[in-house]
């Protein structure tokens, strides 16, 4: 996300998004955590076979949308001394700033892993429980269908843009 009419090759992108809190209380990553948990429920409790495909792709989805990131966040300042933002990042950094304390920084990032390798983990063990074929392949299909939905996202995310205008 970043600054209305702005491109991500804008040099300024985020000028205004990164300066201010309000965008901080905005629900991408709840949401996004909530259905990679309720995706890992309807997998796990549900008989219907079909909402049982439709619980593990949004489980699987969900969970790689906001897994991957926060490796990054996690893992890029250890192996490069470099800061990767995303919005766990940048809610640490509110965290730490309302409670001074700077140990909080990488609370939210690690909250996200955690929920999000525990759904991939019940994921993965329900799938042998259930005898699903080949839990390898479904897993590593799950994540090419990421790498390249993340891939196109990013091309699209040059050309097409929603401005949305803030209230």
């Amino acid at each position: 996300m970043g600054d209305i009419y702005k491109y991500p090759t804008d040099s300024d992108f985020r000028a205004y998004y990164s300066t201010t809190q309000t965008v901080l209380l905005d629900f991408g990553v709840p949401c996004t955590l909530f259905l990679s948990v309720l995706g890992t429920v309807l997998f796990k409790k549900n008989k219907n076979k079909f909402v049982q495909h439709i619980g593990a792709a949004f489980a699987a989805g969900n969970s790689l949308m906001r897994f991957v990131p926060c490796a990054f966040v996690l893992l890029v300042p250890v192996f490069t001394g470099k800061t990767h933002i995303e919005d766990e990042y940048e809610t640490g950094q509110l965290l730490c700033q309302m409670a001074g304390n700077n140990y909080l920084l990488y609370i939210p990032a690690l909250v996200s892993e955690a929920i999000t390798l525990i759904c991939m983990i019940v994921v993965i063990r329900e799938a042998k429980k259930k005898d699903v074929g080949n839990v390898a392949i479904y897993a590593v299909i799950s994540l090419l269908v990421f790498c390249i939905g993340m891939v196109l996202a990013f091309i699209m995310d040059g050309y097409f843009r929603i401005n949305w205008n803030a209230i």
